[in-house]
């Protein structure tokens, strides 16, 4: 594949991501773990989702270089280019998924499952397109490394960090719960666990097509 083509496959997949992160908050169950923390400070602050999530993109890229140190190849600092890319997508999804209003516990769980079938294609497809990653994913992929723990694992590990902190500013600003809820737990297992779903099946069919061709 081209790097002309891996771009292109790389700004798919963060439109997914953008897209399934909105449907996810639309859903009313609670935001994505990755967008917990930009959600409820969106709601004591006037600035969008996407704009807190930029914020917190590049915290992330001053941890992976503080991780990495002279290790950090200076190409990866793209990521401060693409950090505003995936604000812009969320507050676009955000635009598109503006008339969904579920009604039912059904519409919202379908939106919720959605929603996290969209993040967990958009996070494969950035990881498989071998460009530079966005920050929200790179700093997954520099702790699977360091700790030797596999990535959908470690995506876990991570989204339930990010909850953690989410609830905490949640409290400190309101003095109660928001902007968190079911959908989120939901999401800090289901999105990482069909990222490894979709990683085996698609090396299963890789794999069987190799076979074929032998």
């Amino acid at each position: 594949m081209k790097i002309t083509q891996r771009y292109c496959f790389f700004a798919v997949g963060l439109f997914f991501m953008g897209f399934g992160i909105s449907l996810t908050a639309k859903s009313e169950l609670g935001n994505s773990p990755i967008s917990s923390v930009p959600y409820v400070l969106s709601l004591g602050f006037p600035l969008t989702l996407g704009t807190f999530t930029i914020l917190l993109l590049s915290v992330f890229i001053l941890i992976q270089v503080l991780l990495l140190g002279k290790n950090f190849p200076p190409i990866q600092f793209i990521q401060l280019a693409l950090a505003p890319l995936l604000g812009i997508c969320i507050d676009f999804g955000m635009v598109l998924a503006s008339f969904i209003k579920p009604s039912t516990l059904l519409e919202q769980l379908t939106l919720l499952l959605l929603g996290c079938l969209f993040v967990a294609i958009g996070v494969y497809i950035q990881v498989e397109a071998k460009t530079v990653m966005n920050a929200g994913e790179a700093i997954v992929k520099v702790l699977s490394e360091i700790t030797k723990i596999e990535f959908g694992t470690m995506k876990m590990i991570f989204d339930w960090s990010l909850v953690a902190i989410g609830v905490l500013f949640s409290f400190l600003l309101f003095g109660e719960l928001r902007g968190i809820g079911i959908g989120t737990i939901i999401s800090a297992f289901l999105v990482g666990f069909l990222i490894k779903g979709i990683r085996k099946l698609i090396g299963t069919r890789r794999f069987h097509t190799k076979k074929e061709d032998a």
